[in-house]
């Protein structure tokens, strides 16, 4: 799985992805698209102090694209 340094895969069932991942063979499996939404500068005018995560909190209301996997 190949996930940019400006992304996060969340999960919204499990604790984790890799239950999911796993649930689909290899072999008979050719990529995964996961739901895309962008998250902006979250109102921020220079970067703020704390985890990427806690600092940008606001994103799209709708789902933009997907992740191909």
């Amino acid at each position: 799985m190949k996930v940019d340094i400006d992304e996060f895969v969340m999960p919204t069932e499990e604790e984790s992805v890799l239950p999911l991942i796993g649930a689909y063979k290899r072999e008979e499996t050719r990529g995964l698209q996961l739901p895309r939404v962008n998250f902006g500068d979250g109102g921020h005018r220079t970067k703020p102090d704390g985890l990427v995560i806690e600092s940008y909190t606001r994103r799209e209301k709708e789902i933009s694209d997907h992740k191909d996997l």
